[in-house]
């Protein structure tokens, strides 16, 4: 895995993960808890299957965690989110 940043036309400075992976890979997993947008996009450089897992079965799911587990995925999203949003 390798970082870059990179500045837009507009200023704003991104951050760019360049994965190589032959395994499975989860993206989109933090708006699926939080209801947030999706803080990163993921592109393929080759062909790929994909599986979708449906927001409904994911809250099927949290609804029969206990509520220790459910709030600490929250707070965790939540502090990944605001590290994200610093940059770091």
């Amino acid at each position: 895995m390798s970082f870059s940043r990179v500045s837009s036309p507009n200023g704003a400075v991104r951050r760019l993960c360049w994965i190589r992976s032959y395994a499975a890979i989860f993206f989109g997993k933090m708006a699926l808890v939080d209801d947030e947008p999706r803080s990163a996009t993921a592109i393929a450089g080759e062909d790929v299957s994909c599986a979708v897992i449906p927001k409904d079965e994911i809250n099927e799911s949290l609804a029969g965690a206990d509520l220790l587990t459910y709030a600490l995925i929250r707070l965790l999203t939540k502090r990944l989110r605001r590290k994200a949003a610093r940059g770091a």
